[in-house]
């Protein structure tokens, strides 16, 4: 998946992303850089890890990742973001 492809699919207006239910099979390590980003939803995906990155987001709060049946694991960072309350 290119970045630009995943811009579009960003709503930076609400700080939301709602990215389910789309055969992702990887997300970019530059979601990263999408500090104000408080609810990323991907789930319903064909995701099999995620980026390390994805622990500097400081203002996630809600991080949906059910139905990826292949993730078994979330990176070491995650524990790090600040405002992170609930993962699925």
């Amino acid at each position: 998946m290119k970045m630009i492809e995943y811009r579009k699919s960003c709503s930076i207006g609400d700080l939301t992303s709602n990215m389910n239910n789309n055969q992702l099979t990887t997300l970019p390590e530059e979601i990263g850089l999408f500090f104000s980003l408080t609810n990323l939803d991907v789930s319903m995906n064909e995701l099999t890890s995620l980026p390390a990155s994805i622990g500097q987001i400081a203002s996630l709060r809600l991080l949906d990742v059910s139905m990826n049946d292949d993730l078994t694991d979330l990176p070491d960072g995650i524990t790090q973001s600040i405002s992170l309350r609930v993962i699925r």
